[in-house]
């Protein structure tokens, strides 16, 4: 590196800047991004990648399904009313709303204890109702059979699902009885339809539950009845744990899922459907083990704008967790215990001190990254490996350093070892 005369600051030359990009190039993190970035499902071949009808139908399929006989999953169904309850506390605590306004207490205390069966009894997509306030289609409705050991018999509830991909929750003007012109919404509409006794008396519902369901969570509706969850919600807690259960399920419906699920987390999806976490974890590595590089070209050819959003986002302090072999350090710590979490779970698992000095020995060739003596004054992180004393160094990971450079490159080739990020 070169040093400007007028900033004093350490500079890149030529050869550093290509060497830096060709790394980039080459990095594990940057094909796996291009790959995912390039990578099209059916839904995208076919256009329909956006199309409210064409998820419901297949969130409305999904729901349907059964775990075979030779599984002990739950069903998709009882997932997504774990999800549900989830929502409505959480709603109930951040929103002027009653829990009871959005689910009943009975079954909400029920699914909470695992205390209950659910069984499908039909599953419609756009669902025709007839009202007064102006006809609809509703574009879920999930009638299910509860069974509680709290209760005589089991009961039938009914879930009505308003989908949202690309609009907001509609508007109708209608002329009521005395023919007065009026405006409704459609939540309100849904609720005042499926709420009417006559309709539940004659289908033999007992209780109503109402889900918004879109990218992002609307802030206000037109009926405080509705449980809000978006795409991301229903990824993380429905859609990959079936996946992870996908023996328990017949294949053509899980290999479905799979690429349902690439689909809504694509990102070739603008505006995003859903957040999925795992590409998260890798933007956020590149990000970081690119840092440097990527600040030079904000600040060459971005706008005033984006360098003022960059410099923010640079103060953030990520927080690192290493993971051995499916077995994880206990906390997230700053970067300069990334080394030491990484030396702790070897030694927890057995590994000698001479094959974790040879893991580490590209680091610090000449010193080396177990120290014998206490640095003091805070610079290193005290360890036992064998019955011997040993002290990982905590002051040497500034930020833009080799030895960082060093250590990242050792989770990129030793096998089992790898971290995770958080802002």
């Amino acid at each position: 590196m070169t040093e400007n005369e007028k900033t004093g600051k350490k500079e890149w030359d030529t050869h550093e800047l290509t060497k830096a990009i060709g790394e980039l190039y080459c990095s594990e993190e940057y094909q796996d991004l291009v790959s995912q970035n390039q990578e099209q499902t059916l839904m995208q071949m076919a256009g329909c990648e956006r199309n409210e009808t064409a998820h419901s139908a297949f969130l409305a399929k999904l729901f349907q399904t059964k775990p075979c006989s030779r599984g002990n999953s739950d069903s998709p169904l009882l997932y997504f009313l774990r999800l549900l309850a989830h929502k409505a506390k959480e709603q109930s605590s951040n929103e002027n709303v009653q829990l009871s306004t959005l689910m009943p207490t009975d079954l909400w205390d029920n699914i909470v204890i695992n205390n209950c069966k659910v069984e499908v009894v039909r599953v419609r997509t756009e669902a025709v109702t007839t009202a007064e306030e102006a006809d609809g289609r509703a574009d879920i409705v999930i009638d299910c059979r509860i069974t509680c050991s709290s209760a005589d018999k089991p009961y039938l509830l009914r879930i009505v699902i308003e989908n949202k991909i690309d609009s907001n929750e509609g508007w109708k003007n209608y002329t009521d009885k005395n023919g007065n012109q009026c405006t409704i919404g459609q939540c309100e509409k849904y609720v005042k339809y499926y709420d009417e006794e006559t309709v539940k008396m004659w289908t033999g519902i007992r209780d109503n539950i109402f889900v918004f369901l879109s990218p992002t969570s609307p802030e206000t509706l037109s009926s405080s009845r509705f449980i809000k969850i978006t795409y991301t919600d229903l990824l993380r807690h429905v859609l990959k744990v079936v996946l992870k259960q996908r023996s328990a399920y017949d294949e053509n419906m899980a290999e479905a899922l799979e690429e349902y699920i690439k689909t809504i987390s694509s990102p070739q999806n603008n505006p995003i459907i859903a957040m999925d976490e795992e590409y998260i974890k890798l933007a956020k590595k590149f990000f970081y083990k690119n840092k440097e590089l990527i600040s030079r070209v904000v600040k060459a050819v971005a706008s005033e704008a984006m360098k003022e959003e960059f410099e923010a986002a640079q103060t953030v302090q990520p927080e690192y967790k290493v993971t051995y072999n499916g077995k994880s350090y206990n906390e997230y710590t700053k970067l300069n215990k990334l080394a030491y979490q990484a030396v702790w779970l070897l030694a927890e698992s057995g590994a000698s001190v001479t094959v974790i000095k040879s893991i580490f020995a590209n680091i610090r060739p000449k010193k080396g990254l177990l120290l014998t003596s206490d640095p003091g004054q805070n610079k290193g992180e005290k360890i036992s490996i064998q019955g011997t004393d040993y002290w990982v160094p905590t002051n040497i990971w500034a930020e833009r350093s080799n030895y960082v450079k060093n250590l990242l490159e050792v989770f990129d080739i030793f096998p089992g070892l790898s971290y995770d990020i958080l802002d």
